[in-house]
């Protein structure tokens, strides 16, 4: 958490306004981390955090304050932390997909579609790498000889 709102300030997107406050997904450890990053980065800027599950907004100081879950105030910070989880997530899923992709181009026998094919079936490198081969040989479109390469270029890759 330190290292990541540290870069935030001080990167590329350091040329960006400063937000009017910062909203922290975790409580107070990640808090207290935020917070330090900002005081190495030398600035000023208030921040809360929001514990999951409990739905507790928290200071750096280690207060805490409880709104109605009903409250509108709260909801839009669920909301916005949601949506961040949200995105993160897509994008390492994309990021995933993009590098799974690249590894599959290489393959002879492997085109565009049937590495569509195999990404929408098995979802990632890991599972193919477990699966069986006459299960790859079974795929529509997809030869035992192409199945033995795909199980060869994936023997030597990290699963995603």
């Amino acid at each position: 958490m330190e290292e990541g709102v540290y870069r935030r300030f001080t990167g590329s997107l350091r040329e960006m306004p400063l937000p009017d406050l910062l909203l922290i997904d975790g409580g107070l450890g990640q808090v207290r981390a935020a917070q330090r990053a900002l005081e190495r980065a030398g600035l000023k800027i208030p921040l809360v955090g929001l514990a999951k599950g409990e739905e507790v907004l928290i200071t750096p100081e280690g207060r805490e304050l409880r709104l109605p879950l009903t409250h509108p105030a709260l909801r839009l910070l669920i909301h916005l932390r949601d949506e961040a989880h949200q995105n993160g997530l897509r994008y390492h899923q994309k990021k995933r997909t993009e590098e799974a992709l690249k590894v599959l181009s290489g393959i002879p026998g492997i085109g565009e579609k049937r590495r569509r094919l195999l990404l929408e079936r098995y979802g990632g490198l890991r599972a193919l790498k477990e699966a069986p081969l006459e299960e790859l040989a079974r795929l529509p479109g997809m030869s035992l000889k192409a199945a033995q390469a795909l199980k060869e270029a994936l023997a030597g890759e990290e699963p995603t």
